[in-house]
């Protein structure tokens, strides 16, 4: 085989002609522009090699494990004592045979195929939702962007305290341009708009501008509420930094830390010595359909015309709570067509349909009445918005598959549909047009104070009340401490029967 000398532009690949028989050598570029990679991202597909590990390597906290689970970790990595040659076991459900396995599990995603090694010739599959990790600096932190709601006196005098300890960490910290112009308004001198307190003429040396692109970000601080957080989201729609969350807002599904231990909680983050929650993230296209007439002329000349239809994409969004797509002002019902990997599944006759994430299923798709999912659980949720059918119930996807939601060209007539992305972003859509759901390979990495699973639940019982009785409703544990005096214990019976 002749090797070829010459070089593209477009793929920058090199072939050399090697003297024993003309092996070529591929040498990928290495910049690339940002839309390249997003292709490469959808379009890559790759094949890796993962052995199976033992129950406490899934752990991510230091968890004792019990005598069963100890018994799986020896049956299943044959770590146990083996028997003596020439024996026979009496029990015939301790006798195994060993050999080589005829079977190879692939088990293939939308981005790569994974080869499974099976454990004695048989199908192992452990628990390997790894959702929540443990991160460490392998160099110290520079730059720390802290977002706020701008205008807000608490969580602006907030900002100026974590400001300082982060400063004493050695982290230069950015805010955004709204935040910039709000602290500059607040110091300006009563004298005249522009005339500056000292405290706003040291704001130059606080805080730092950020542009979306411009600076590299460690990690990132909100104070607000979970509002602050999706809008954090929105901030990187491809690799989010580690958010710490503290819970200045009216809801705290995502804010786990008070801000009255604040300088204790950015110093362990500084240090790298925390855990973090993988919250999953859904990739969504919206694409308009065109559907029209192109005027043409013949071969004699005389004019012709022909239907053109064509797909247009409108705009890509990365969204952490849900994906809407319900009824305009209109009363009537829509429809709907669900698809998933092509593969019609049902149409949809209802106000709407929600498809949310776990970290969503907390918020619009509780409301329509669909399950509450944990975070660690990868899997996309599907809750009708008063549906048609009763029977119509939500439903779990895997985040592998991609979903489908389209108007159908011939809609009888009821309307057009309004989809949003976690509530912004709204637009109209009309026959033939879609949106595509898929799981983002971004999610977004939250900071938790105790355990995924603990701040979970505590977020479940004190913003929901989740489960919990009437007696502790009316009477809240908080309330009544055996501190308190017995007057006031008894004004607190007084305020509880009151409310029966």
């Amino acid at each position: 085989m002749e090797a070829n000398q010459g070089t593209s532009k477009e793929t920058s690949v090199k072939h050399q002609d090697l003297s024993d028989g003309g092996m070529m050598h591929v040498a990928r570029a290495q910049d690339q522009e940002e839309e390249e990679e997003e292709e490469e991202e959808e379009n890559s597909f790759t094949i890796r090699r993962t052995k199976s590990g033992s129950i406490k390597d899934t752990l991510m906290y230091a968890v004792p494990l019990s005598a069963s689970a100890q018994a799986l970790d020896a049956l299943v990595l044959d770590s146990g004592p083996e028997p003596e040659p020439h024996t026979i076991t009496a029990s015939p459900s301790r006798h195994r045979t060993k050999g080589k396995s005829k079977l190879q599990l692939v088990a293939c995603t939308g981005l790569e195929c994974e080869v499974m090694d099976l454990r004695n010739g048989q199908i192992f599959l452990p628990p390997f939702a790894k959702t929540s990790v443990r991160f460490e600096w392998t160099e110290p932190p520079e730059r720390a962007l802290v977002v706020i709601k701008p205008g807000e006196r608490a969580t602006e005098d907030a900002l100026l305290e974590a400001a300082a300890v982060l400063r004493g960490c050695g982290v230069r910290v950015h805010v955004e341009q709204a935040v910039m112009e709000a602290l500059e308004r607040r110091g300006h001198a009563p004298e005249g708009p522009g005339r500056l307190t000292r405290e706003a003429a040291d704001l130059a040396s606080r805080f730092e501008l950020w542009v979306p692109g411009t600076h590299h970000i460690d990690f990132i601080v909100t104070l607000g509420g979970d509002g602050t957080v999706l809008w954090v989201s929105s901030l990187f729609p491809r690799g989010v930094p580690p958010v710490l969350s503290f819970a200045m807002g009216t809801l705290g599904f995502l804010t786990s830390f008070p801000f009255s231990h604040h300088e204790q909680h950015l110093n362990e983050v500084c240090r790298g010595d925390r855990y973090l929650s993988l919250r999953t993230r859904m990739r969504c296209k919206l694409y308009s359909y065109h559907h029209g007439r192109h005027q043409g002329r013949e071969g004699g000349g005389a004019s012709a015309s022909t239907t053109v239809s064509k797909e247009e994409l409108v705009g890509m969004y990365v969204v952490l709570n849900e994906v809407s797509v319900n009824r305009s002002p209109s009363s009537n019902l829509v429809d709907i067509d669900l698809f998933c990997d092509g593969v019609p599944v049902t149409k949809v006759q209802a106000d709407g349909v929600l498809v949310s994430t776990p970290t969503g299923s907390t918020a619009y798709s509780l409301a329509a009445g669909g399950s509450v999912v944990h975070p660690a659980v990868s899997a996309m949720l599907l809750t009708p918005i008063c549906p048609h059918s009763l029977s119509f119930r939500p439903l779990l996807f895997p985040d592998a598959v991609t979903l489908q939601l389209q108007i159908p060209h011939l809609s009888r007539g009821r309307g057009t549909c309004v989809v949003a992305f976690d509530g912004k972003h709204k637009f109209e859509m009309g026959p033939g047009d879609c949106v595509t759901i898929q799981m983002s390979p971004h999610p977004l990495p939250s900071v938790v104070c105790k355990t995924d699973t603990e701040d979970w639940f505590q977020s479940l019982k004190g913003g929901l009340h989740w489960n919990r009785p009437n007696e502790e409703m009316r009477k809240p544990s908080s309330m009544m401490s055996s501190k308190g005096s017995g007057r006031e214990k008894e004004l607190l019976g007084k305020i509880g029967s009151s409310h029966l």
